[in-house]
C-alpha cells in the first residue's frame, strides 16, 4: 500500500511539476541543467542532509550520554 501511494505521488505530482518546468524552460531558451527548476535548491539538497544528519547524531549523543544515570558499583 505504501509503495503504491509513493508510486502514485511520484508519477502524479514530481514528474509533472518537473516536466511543466522543463517545457516553460525550454520555451525561454534554457539549455543543459538551466532547465531544472529551482536547480539552487536542489543541488543544495545534499548538503542540507549531511547538516541534518550531524545536527541529529550530535543532539541523539547528548541526550544518551546525559541520561546514563548508572554508577559503576
Amino acid at each position: 500500500m505504501g509503495t503504491t501511494l509513493l508510486l502514485v505521488f511520484f508519477l502524479g505530482l514530481v514528474l509533472p511539476y518537473f516536466g511543466i518546468g522543463m517545457y516553460i524552460m525550454r520555451r525561454r531558451g534554457a539549455m543543459g541543467s538551466e532547465m531544472i527548476p529551482h536547480r539552487d535548491f536542489w543541488g543544495s539538497i545534499p548538503g542540507l542532509v549531511k547538516d541534518g544528519m550531524l545536527y541529529s547524531k550530535e543532539r541523539v549523543t547528548a541526550c544518551v550520554s546525559r541520561s546514563s544515570g548508572y554508577r559503576r558499583i
